[in-house]
């Protein structure tokens, strides 16, 4: 079930989620765990005032995103749930509320941006991260019908 995300409520398992993904998935830069580490108040303070959503089953988030201003913040599923369609799923429920959504993604993550471009989403721009490595600029405009 996809519902709002309740940062009171949700906080303490979204941020171990974003983490665990983060610091596997971004293992490029140096010392993930303490360098991501770092940047977990940044992204709680995102979370509490962005717009989210999480999916959950059984009383388990399984995944979640969060939007600020049409700009996806972070959008992460569990390792355990993916490849089960729960991203999809949780992408298109926002895809139908939004006329439009970016997002910056490293270039290195691959495999996440096959999974925007197969739903969408076209590269609009590349620049160097202040963590010093290449990212793309990308974007998603509902199709007029």
């Amino acid at each position: 079930m996809i519902r709002p995300l309740e940062p009171k409520k949700d906080m303490e398992r979204v941020a171990d989620m974003w983490l665990s993904e983060i610091v596997r998935v971004y293992n490029f830069v140096t010392e993930p765990e303490k360098f991501w580490g770092k940047r977990l108040d940044e992204m709680k303070n995102v979370t509490r005032t962005a717009e989210g959503y999480v999916y959950e089953e059984d009383g388990i988030i399984k995944a979640f995103i969060t939007i600020k201003d049409h700009y996806i913040w972070d959008m992460v599923v569990d390792s355990q749930y993916q490849k089960k369609g729960i991203g999809t799923a949780l992408l298109n429920f926002v895809m139908e509320r939004k006329e439009s959504l970016a997002l910056g993604i490293f270039q290195k993550n691959q495999a996440g941006i096959e999974f925007f471009e197969k739903r969408g989403f076209a590269k609009a721009g590349v620049y160097t991260s202040l963590e010093g490595h290449q990212k793309f600029d990308m974007i998603w405009r509902k199709e007029d019908v």
